[in-house]
């Protein structure tokens, strides 16, 4: 029941994603049309690689949710830690990381500090900059981000996994 609750989510996250690249598209297009201007459309395989990280990142929170809503056998607990982590933790940490070198290093590992830099690392202007994206930060690499988001879909899924055999299984 687990594994189809989780690929489930999963798929929907894949169909989130693909349906704002559709009206992104959409809306560019729109746009170019109104002012007379051709499309400039990036090459299929930024669009494939966009789309591929987007996944991971939005995976990745829905999966955290999913986890943290078996943690707390409950989704509205659930849903307040992860505000919680990601507007008030993750921004406190990403503060005195640039203070206390330990919080730094910490905060190099954290879900957010990752999909920002997966974001950086496809372009988008790191806060901070002109014109600057908030939680988009440039610490890690692309490909070490990738890797930590990656690494945290396989933790939230293989805890989750253990938590309801042990609690609801066994």
């Amino acid at each position: 029941v687990l594994s189809g609750k989780l690929l489930a989510l999963t798929v929907v996250m894949l169909l989130v994603v693909l349906a704002t690249f559709a009206v992104d598209a959409a809306a560019s297009l729109l746009v170019a049309s109104v002012a007379d201007k051709p499309a400039d459309w990036p090459p299929i395989g930024e669009v494939i690689t966009g789309a591929g990280a987007g996944w991971l990142v939005v995976g990745m929170w829905c999966l955290a949710g999913a986890f943290l809503g078996t943690l707390v056998r409950g989704t509205a607990l659930g849903i307040g830690i992860g505000l919680v982590w990601a507007l008030a933790v993750e921004n406190l940490l990403r503060i005195f990381g640039s203070i206390v070198d330990v919080v730094d290093v910490v905060q190099r590992f954290t879900p957010g500090t990752n999909a920002g830099a997966l974001a950086a690392a496809l372009g988008v202007p790191v806060q901070g900059q002109p014109g600057g994206t908030p939680g988009v930060t440039d610490v890690v690499g692309g490909i070490s981000a990738a890797l930590v988001l990656a690494a945290y879909l396989v933790v939230f899924v293989s805890v989750a996994a253990v938590l309801v055999h042990r609690r609801d299984v066994a």
